[in-house]
């Protein structure tokens, strides 16, 4: 006999015994044969007592009742079979009619679903039928609940699997009560249960639903299997249409289950519906691209669909030049990536015509699936006017002659002297103009999202790149080194202006690779009601004055580099703040409102005052480049130029599980205490599988400390800002053309006199635009009383000039 978990679901493979009968017969089998082991050991009944319960059953079960009635319905010769079953008795049990019914007669209608049978039932002889309590249901011990139905040789081994949304009856029995026999013995049909609350959640407050029968009342039970002391007892009305709400534990896993008693028998337990509150502790992977090109289940058509390039502003898609479309990019997944094509912004411009020295080309970008296990490679290269591979040994001497002599200012098309060089070494590698045609190319990809691609001068639909908001984002690679070398992981958001809408830079190296920069900029709109826009223009549309603000920290090799071998650079993103980890060390971090020294945005000025920063909230996409520029320590020189290898393992990110869908897919439930997703309804055959979601310290990579030998432990400092020249902090420019003077009062507050103008005057005049330099207290001018100075550390370095405030970091290199 086939029964549901905590309960007795009985098939259409019970033949009822005709209701006056005391108990039931029962076949095994799924197609049960009437026959006289069906009734040996059983009671007997009189053919009046038959054809009542046959008038009871209705005209469709009367039909098939009657067809089971048909003497020749046990024999093939159509007599009915009279031989009992081996080991059967063929004498009635005491106290049953002594007139007996023939064997074949005994059957009830095939297979009649009943759901769940209650009420002194006996299953087999052996098997005793439970006495009946005539007390209202109030505790219970820790067994399971006595049952009037005796199923101890047909229980589940299964039994206390929750199920979720589990119908434990086959019928519609809301309007139905119990049904009751000949003999008087009740079926109480088992209530079900439903979760009305999405699992897993964040609320703590949990509703269940579900039917019961008429006139019954629904003991309600925290946990699987109706043992133990009930929560609640809820009236059949108020079960069914308001339903049952209670209070879970936060970052609990609670079961559910409930009965149906009529104040002397109870049903058997119903169906368990498991509730998840999931308190933001469970963790998945949403995205990996470790490089290995198309894998089983991925979509072909990401690596079929031609290259895709992006142009100045990241903007104006469009296939890659078929001659930049090199066979590196075959295995390069263009729904996570479209590839930068363009003068680098950060290369500096050089004459009246803002020739740069650095620009990004697909001809620098290529993945190796056989390299390491699957590499993306950004590498930088010297590259001739006329878009060729620079070989300084097949240089002509008057090319060669004209990059030596203006390799240092990169006036390329210029007349130089004491050679022309106009027509010879002419490049154009221009900002704002698109034009790409620049002596040093390197790599860069994106995978900021795009709902097509395209294929020459076509449009095709498709949904491609990758955007999160919050999370973890980790890169594994190993850094390049060599002149101008700027390697560079980080995150701009799908929409919004910089510094406003944020920038979280993952990781920033310089030519030795021997420092890994984390720095986080955003934007602060200051004379405005509101500091924070996603959108520049709307902080000037306002009358705001815009200011960038920066911190950040480093990680330092004592010796040793970052290109020596693969690294793990990573930022845990919240609305909290942002935590910076190198290698699983925490390098620093900026907490939501933190004080910051800034600047102005144009043109660079500190003001001497501190802003609170902003956490970024909007859907960031991912970038990485290999970038080459001119730099503090030395010019590019591409007559000597080494290629540049930017290579990177693979780009995680994680984020949290918050949607049901996020933990399991459909026809599946979570369950916190396994962390497994089981099936909906278990039919014993389909499997649980582990979820995709999990704690976060068995999910992220988790922080290692940092072994002093090998790394400076300085990592941050200047924790209230400014700018760190590897001796102090500077935050403030004194305002132009006065006589500053510098002393921190008792309180360490910094001041500065004014001219003396009657308003106090605490202004500045930088290009034309006024700002506000500190603020006038009837004196002089403080420029910040919300960071507490420390007693002697600012001062002031330089005279007459520079005329800067400094502070003295928290660290230094040792």
């Amino acid at each position: 006999m086939d029964y549901d978990h905590g309960g007795l679901k009985m098939m259409r493979s019970c033949i009822l015994a005709l209701a006056a009968v005391v108990v039931f017969g029962c076949s095994t089998s799924s197609a049960p044969s009437p026959g006289p082991d069906v009734v040996a050991g059983r009671d007997m009944v009189t053919s009046e007592q038959a054809q009542d319960a046959l008038d009871g059953l209705g005209p469709e079960g009367a039909e098939e009742a009657s067809t089971l009635l048909d003497p020749g319905a046990g024999t093939e010769d159509g007599g009915a079979e009279d031989t009992p079953a081996d080991g059967a008795s063929d004498t009635p049990v005491d106290g049953a009619s002594d007139t007996p019914v023939d064997e074949g007669s005994d059957l009830a209608s095939e297979a009649v679903d009943q759901g769940t049978l209650e009420g002194g039932v006996d299953l087999g002889p052996e098997a005793p039928t439970p006495e009946m309590t005539e007390e209202p249901i109030a505790d219970m011990d820790e067994s399971a609940p006595e049952l009037a139905l005796d199923v101890a040789e047909a229980a589940d081994p299964a039994q206390d699997s929750p199920q979720q949304d589990e119908v434990a009856v086959a019928e519609d029995v809301s309007g139905s009560g119990p049904e009751v026999s000949d003999a008087g013995i009740a079926i109480l049909l088992a209530p079900t249960l439903k979760l009305l609350t999405e699992s897993p959640s964040l609320d703590t407050t949990v509703r269940l639903g579900g039917t019961c029968p008429n006139g019954t009342q629904v003991v309600i039970f925290k946990n699987k299997s109706c043992a133990g002391k009930p929560v609640a007892t809820l009236s059949r009305e108020e079960f069914n249409q308001q339903g049952f709400v209670t209070q879970v534990e936060e970052g609990s896993t609670t079961y559910f289950s409930a009965f149906a008693t009529d104040g002397q028998k109870q049903s058997a337990c119903s169906n368990a519906v498991t509730y998840v509150h999931h308190n933001n502790k469970y963790w998945r992977v949403t995205f990996f691209d470790d490089f290995k090109g198309m894998q089983p289940g991925e979509d072909p058509l990401c690596y079929s669909m031609p290259p895709q390039c992006i142009g100045e502003y990241l903007t104006g898609l469009y296939e890659c030049p078929k001659a930049e479309a090199h066979q590196g990019l075959a295995a390069l997944n263009k729904c996570n990536w479209t590839i930068l094509r363009q003068p680098n912004w950060m290369a500096k411009e050089y004459g009246p015509d803002k020739n740069m020295t650095n620009g990004f080309s697909p001809l620098e970008v290529r993945v190796e699936p056989d390299t390491d296990n699957g590499v993306l490679i950004l590498s930088a290269n010297a590259y001739k006017w006329d878009g060729t591979r620079l070989d300084p040994s097949k240089l002509a001497p008057l090319e060669k002659t004209c990059l030596q002599q203006s390799q240092k200012n990169w006036l390329l098309h210029e007349a130089n002297t004491p050679v022309d060089c106009t027509n010879v070494t002419r490049y154009e590698c221009v900002w704002n103009a698109n034009k790409n045609n620049c002596p040093i190319m390197s790599g860069a990809v994106y995978s900021k999202r795009f709902s097509a691609y395209k294929e020459g001068s076509s449009t095709v639909a498709k949904q491609r790149g990758f955007t999160q908001s919050y999370g973890f984002f980790e890169v594994k690679a190993k850094l390049p080194e060599g002149m101008g070398s700027f390697p560079a992981h980080w995150l701009l958001p799908q929409n919004g202006s910089w510094p406003e809408a944020g920038e979280i830079d993952i990781m920033e190296a310089d030519r030795y690779a021997a420092k890994s920069y984390q720095t986080y900029h955003t934007g602060y709109c200051e004379g405005t009601e509101q500091h924070y826009f996603t959108n520049h223009q709307d902080c000037l549309n306002k009358g705001g004055l815009r200011y960038h603000l920066i911190k950040g920290g480093f990680l330092t090799y004592r010796q040793g580099s970052f290109a020596d071998d693969y690294h793990t650079f990573a930022v845990e993103w919240s609305p909290d703040g942002l935590a910076y980890y190198t290698d699983g060390i925490l390098v620093t971090t900026i907490a939501n409102g933190e004080l910051n020294y800034g600047n102005y945005t144009s043109p660079h000025r500190t003001t001497g005052q501190a802003r609170p920063m902003n956490i970024p909230f909007l859907d960031f996409f991912i970038i990485l480049n290999q970038t080459v520029h001119n730099d503090m320590w030395g010019d590019i020189e591409p007559l000597n130029f080494v290629t540049h290898l930017h290579v990177i393992d693979y780009v995680k990110v994680y984020g949290m599980c918050q949607a049901p869908s996020d933990f399991c897919k459909d026809g599946y439930y979570f369950d916190g205490n396994d962390n497994l997703c089981h099936p909906v309804g278990d039919d014993g055959m389909t499997k649980a599988y582990a979820s995709p979601c999990g704690l976060k310290e068995k999910v992220l990579p988790q922080p290692k400390p940092m072994d002093a030998n090998t790394f400076y432990p300085c990592t941050t400092p200047c924790p209230f800002g400014g700018w760190y020249d590897s001796k102090n902090c500077q935050i403030f420019n004194s305002p132009s053309g006065r006589e500053v003077f510098f002393y921190p009062d008792m309180q360490g507050n910094l001041y500065y006199v004014t001219d003396g103008s009657p308003d106090g005057n605490c202004k500045d005049v930088v290009e034309g635009t006024v700002l506000p330099v500190g603020k006038y207290d009837g004196a002089n001018c403080y420029l910040d009383k919300t960071i507490p100075a420390i007693w002697g550390k600012y001062f002031r370095w330089g005279s007459p000039k520079p005329n800067a405030f400094y502070y003295q970091p928290f660290c230094k290199f040792e």
